[in-house]
This record gives structure tokens, C-alpha cells and sequence, in this order.
């Protein structure tokens, strides 16, 4: 920036400099040049030498970081010379020098506390049922364009074929939103896998019916696709939980 900084005139000091006290450059004639680069004041503008002359220091080639901003990177494997040559600081052989920490269950060899403990019982923790969710005014869109037949029992096929659903999971759940809009249609009768307690109350106030029926995905699927199916799949025995959670649907008001 300031490597052929004896050559600037005269006229460009008001621009480089602008914003140095007024009463330093009033007087151009005062600043006289010499070709390192330094500056000779008068008496009078002394105050700022310190500050034009540190300016004029800073060339391309003394350009520098600030000390701590960047780190070298270790070179690895150049010759003992470099203190990580050879081995690369890792040693001599042996598990550390292959193929970096050994897992945190690891013992040195020893039976893992996670085999000599036994295991009792299951948690069913991290399976858990995934349901469509499906709303009152996701089948009211579908009833004005036409695809669902609201004087018709609507199943999971009906919402599957309609597009209401696009994959097949473990079933479907009725939610109450846009329930605000029941009374603008028919009395409804659905058949899901699950609905809200909300869903319920509005559908048995419109004198429509909702119907819980428990499914597994084989048998979901065969109720969705039945044409992949060769032969007719039977309805399982639901498990206790299951049984459970039918019986607190049908409390609350679903067949």
C-alpha cells in the first residue's frame, strides 16, 4: 500500500489522511519526503509523526495475522527430522497404532460388564405404534371433489384410494380439526384404527357412527391391497395392551 509511498503528490494527502486533525494538514507545504518512506514535520504538526510513520510501515511483505489466529498444521509422517516422522507419533504396533481409540465398552479383552450382567424381561421403549393422522376437514376436501362417498361407510381402503393417505403404516387416527364444519354435511360413519376423544363426541353428535377396529400391518395391507394377496389373511387376536385400548375407545364412545 505505502511501498511507493515517496511518489504520492501533494494533492492526494487530503484524501489519504482526511481524517487526521485539520490543523495538521492546513499547511501542505510543511510535509516534506524523504525516500524511506518517513516523514519530516515541523514543530507544530510533531504531535502526529507517530501515526503517519506507522502507516507508512505497513507493507505487503510485513503483513502478518493476529499472533494465535492460526495454527500450523502437524505434518505427520516427513522424516524423523520433524519430530512425527516414521510411526507419526502413534508408536510401535498394537491397537492404538491401527486403528485409532478402542470402543468405550472395550476391556482390555475381559468379559464386558454388558455380557457378564443378564438381561430380564423387554421394554418395549423405542417401538412405537405409527399412525396416519387424518383430519375432518382432510375428508371434507375429499367429499367436494367427489372421491369419498359420505353416505357410505369411509374405511382406511376409501382413504387409501382417495388420496387422503398416501403410505400404510399401523393404521389410521381421527383428529378433530375443522370439526366446526360437521354440520354442513351428512351424518358420518367411519371405520379407523384410532381417534381422539374430540372426534368421537363430534361424530355422535352429528348421529353419525365411528368404528375402532384393530389391525397388524399384514392384515392392514390385505384390507388396502387385497389383490396382492393370493389367499384370505385372518383378522389376529389382539394382544392385552391392545385390548385395553379398545376398551377405553368404546368408554369414551366408539363402537
Amino acid at each position: 500500500m505505502f511501498k511507493n509511498l515517496w511518489r504520492i503528490s501533494k494533492p492526494n494527502l487530503n484524501t489519504l489522511y482526511s481524517t487526521l486533525n485539520k490543523n495538521a494538514i492546513n499547511n501542505i507545504n510543511s510535509f516534506t519526503f524523504i525516500k524511506n518512506t518517513n516523514f519530516a514535520f515541523t514543530t507544530s504538526n510533531a504531535s502526529h509523526a507517530a501515526t503517519i510513520n506507522k502507516l507508512s510501515d505497513i507493507r505487503l511483505n510485513n503483513l502478518k495475522p493476529i499472533k494465535g489466529s492460526r495454527i500450523p498444521r502437524n505434518i505427520l509422517g516427513r522424516g524423523p527430522g520433524s519430530g512425527k516422522g516414521k510411526t507419526s507419533g502413534r508408536g510401535h504396533k498394537g491397537f492404538t497404532a491401527r486403528t485409532g481409540e478402542p470402543a468405550r465398552h472395550f476391556e482390555g479383552g475381559s468379559t464386558a460388564i454388558s455380557r457378564r450382567v443378564p438381561k430380564r424381561g423387554f421394554s418395549r421403549r423405542g417401538i412405537k405404534t405409527q399412525y396416519n393422522s387424518v383430519n375432518f376437514q382432510n375428508l371434507f376436501y375429499y367429499i367436494n371433489k367427489g372421491r369419498l362417498d359420505p353416505t357410505k361407510v369411509i374405511t382406511i381402503k376409501d382413504l387409501f384410494e382417495c388420496g387422503a393417505i398416501t403410505k400404510i403404516k399401523d393404521g389410521v387416527k381421527l383428529l378433530s380439526k375443522g370439526v366446526n364444519h360437521l354440520n354442513k354435511y351428512p351424518k358420518l360413519n367411519l371405520e379407523v384404527s384410532d381417534a381422539s376423544q374430540s372426534a368421537i363426541d363430534a361424530i355422535k353428535a352429528s348421529g353419525g357412527s365411528i368404528d375402532v377396529k384393530y389391525r397388524t400391518k399384514l392384515t392392514l395391507r390385505h384390507h388396502v391391497l387385497p389383490y396382492k394377496f393370493d389367499e384370505e389373511v385372518m383378522d389376529p387376536i389382539p394382544p392385552v395392551r391392545k385390548v385395553l385400548r379398545l376398551n377405553h375407545l368404546r368408554e369414551k364412545g366408539a363402537k
